[in-house]
Formats: C-alpha cells, structure tokens, sequence
C-alpha cells in the first residue's frame, strides 16, 4: 500500500478502503461489530498512500482471548495483476465475439479425454441451437451435420484426434427449419 507499519496502525480499513468498495467494508466492520455473520475472505481494492489501486485477496480471522477483547488479525495477498489479466482477457473474449458477430463465423472446442463441448454464442445462433433447451453436446452437433456429410466429418474429426492436430474441413449442417 506504500505505507509504514505505523502509519497503517492509525488508519482504518475506510481509510485504505477503494471509495467504490467503502461501502461494503462500512457493512462488514458493522456486521462484525455486531456479532452477524460476514464474509472472512474477499477480493477488493485498495487506495495506495501515492493515490494508486491495488486490488488484494483479504482473509480475516478472529481469534477469542481468554481475557480482554478479542484478536482481529488478516492477510492481505496482491493480486493486481491477477486482475489486470482478468480484464485483458474479458476485454479480448468481448472483441472476438464482436468480430464472430460481424463475420458471422463461430467456434467449437471438443474435448475427446471428457466429451465436453463448448461453443461460441455466434456458433450456436448459425447452427440453431438454444444452449438452455439443449446443451451442446458431441451428439447434438453431429445431428446437426448434414447426413451426407456426416461420416467424413466424423473421420476428419477422429484423425485429428488422434493425432492431436489441427484439421479444416468443409461440410454442411441441417438447420431445425
């Protein structure tokens, strides 16, 4: 945070406390202080003594005294990059589904070892599936592929499989229309 030992022993957690996540350290220090329930571990952030943010993963813990008031005691681990990544990443998948959208392409992942499928949103509006009423599944898509098709795309998918290699390949699919 930038700050000595004692100066943070003169602050409160408000203080320190981003002013958009004031509020619900405000709501956990009066639900300690009541003796409600409140979470013991969070992710927020943090203003820095030079006016910088840093987001930490914060886990406190009371500790009951045989006499006097009790313990508080915390830690409080930087994830700032963790978060910077995080956004990267949201920021990346929200311009590629943009660009899927305009293109009007999509994309499948399949994984052989479990079955899981999952899709791009573009990928599941083409082919004409509702992902609530149906999950995507492998048996779903293949229904899908024309009937004509089918098995050579089947065969280009298990070679790819098996040798663990990327494959294109064009077939049709059969719209629920």
């Amino acid at each position: 945070t930038g700050y000595s030992e004692a100066e943070l022993r003169t602050l409160s957690p408000l203080d320190i406390a981003h002013e958009d996540d004031r509020a619900g350290t405000a709501a956990r220090i009066a639900a300690r202080a009541a003796g409600q329930p409140y979470p013991q571990h969070i992710e927020k952030r943090l203003r820095r003594k030079d006016g910088g943010v840093i987001w930490v993963d914060a886990s406190a813990f009371v500790a009951p005294m045989v006499t006097g008031a009790p313990y508080y005691a915390g830690a409080a681990i930087d994830i700032t990059d963790r978060k910077r990544a995080e956004e990267d990443l949201r920021r990346s998948e929200a311009s590629l589904t943009q660009a899927q959208e305009i293109s009007h392409t999509g994309n499948w992942r399949w994984n052989v070892g479990t079955g899981e499928v999952s899709s791009s949103v573009e990928l599941l509006r083409i082919w004409g599936f509702d992902a609530v009423a149906t999950p995507p599944s492998y048996t779903t898509f293949m229904a899908r592929v024309h009937p004509e098709d089918r098995s050579g795309f089947e065969q280009a998918l298990a070679d790819a499989a098996r040798e663990r290699s990327w494959f294109q390949h064009e077939y049709r699919i059969s719209l629920p229309d």
